[in-house]
């Protein structure tokens, strides 16, 4: 039940769409100026996080998928870090829209004195920590509940969490960036 639960950990402590925005500060004008829609611009940062994040986190998924036997479960051992990472990756857009620092004098200020690094980095723990702390306290109260379907209820928690953040950022979020 952890497993995939840690590799999601993993994965919220690089948050690499947080600084994304931030980090185009004094060129920022230069994407705003190219011939592609706003959303276009934000999917690509999504994508760069995504590619770093959830593509590397499926070697990890794959291989503990192997050592514990082939089974159905596994399948969604190696989705739910997948869409952890496109959930980390929105939220991280999500508060670098939000708050991003475009005054910085060194990039390692962008990076290391955000709050929407702060803020993405956070909840994402938080966001793991839910179903981590849920099934235990499932457990004490003697409810049972197999394996897979409390996996399964992690990846649809990650999914519905997901939603509202893309929405923002594919109405609000857009706008926002036009106007930085």
């Amino acid at each position: 039940v952890y497993l995939p639960l840690v590799i999601a950990f993993v994965i919220s402590m690089g948050p690499i769409s947080a600084a994304s925005i931030s980090m185009e500060a004094k060129n920022l004008w230069l994407m705003q100026s190219l011939p592609v829609s706003p959303l276009q611009v934000l999917t690509q940062k999504l994508k760069l996080h995504f590619i770093v994040n959830g593509v590397v986190s499926l070697v990890p998924s794959v291989v503990l998928s192997i050592m514990l036997g082939m089974k159905p479960v596994n399948v969604i051992i190696i989705l739910i870090p997948i869409i952890f990472s496109l959930f980390s990756g929105l939220l991280g857009l999500m508060f670098d829209l939000k708050k991003p620092k475009l005054d910085w004098n060194t990039t390692a200020e962008a990076v290391k004195q955000s709050a929407s690094v702060m803020l993405s980095l956070l909840l994402s723990v938080l966001a793991v920590c839910v179903p981590a702390i849920a099934y235990p306290v499932l457990l004490s109260f003697e409810i049972e509940i197999s394996t897979e379907i409390f996996l399964a209820c992690t990846a649809f928690y990650f999914i519905l969490i997901s939603l509202p953040v893309w929405f923002w950022i594919k109405n609000k979020g857009t706008k926002v960036f036009a106007n930085l």
